[in-house]
């Protein structure tokens, strides 16, 4: 069942962290291109700005976050993309927001400083668990892994994600080698309409190297 959460403030990419806590990322009014980390004490009524982790690195603002309980977050951050390519930048904190640690950059006004992230990509996201596995998957980009809270990324899911050919809409790591993968599907495949494709939900339970499909919808 579910309950409706009366918000004045528009957020996205929320995040739950316990029953009544929760992070976002938020636009203030007025603002069009900005935008601001946000957390809320009270299921999502009312949402505080939590400062700016993401003014470490030059010309990013955050743009999706992800806890993995009350301790553990992540948090990435983007600048304005050119073509398939986009800055970016990629934090953690273990204290529950007090601190933010730069873990990965790339793609900005300066020489990368940390980590592999990559460069081609925008629009974001991101699951990870607690001891530093994760996912991030992006538009003109792909699906790619981490295992240590990412500061390295390496390409995962290939023979079911290919760039500029169909996209991931969502995922989920669940554990360390299982997780769910929702994804648009090329016009290309034969059971495709001549319109467009619907949404396939594919699942891993070896960290990626292998896929089945769970449901295709029609489009």
């Amino acid at each position: 069942s579910w309950t409706e959460v009366a918000s004045r403030t528009p957020v996205s990419s929320v995040s739950p962290a316990s029953a009544t806590t929760a992070w976002a990322v938020a636009r203030p009014p007025g603002i069009a291109a900005a935008t601001m980390l946000v957390r809320s004490a009270d299921g999502g009524q009312t949402w505080q700005q939590r400062g700016d982790p993401c003014s470490a690195v030059v010309g990013v603002a955050p743009f999706a976050v992800d806890f993995a309980g009350p301790i553990n977050g992540w948090l990435i951050c983007t600048g304005v993309p050119a073509t398939d390519m986009q800055p970016k930048a990629f934090l953690s904190t273990d204290d529950g927001g007090i601190t933010w640690q730069l873990q990965s950059d790339t793609c900005g006004p300066f020489a990368r400083t940390a980590g592999t992230l990559p460069c081609v990509g925008y629009q974001p996201g991101i699951s990870l668990l607690p001891d530093g596995h994760g996912w991030m998957w992006l538009n003109r980009g792909s699906l790619s892994a981490t295992t240590n809270g990412g500061i390295t990324w390496s390409w995962i899911g290939a023979s079911v994600v290919s760039t500029d050919t169909n996209e991931v809409q969502s995922a989920s790591l669940v554990s360390n080698v299982d997780g769910f993968l929702l994804i648009s599907r090329p016009e290309s495949q034969t059971a495709c309409t001549a319109v467009s494709c619907g949404p396939q939900l594919l699942t891993t339970n070896d960290a990626g190297r292998t896929w089945t499909i769970v449901r295709t919808w029609s489009p």
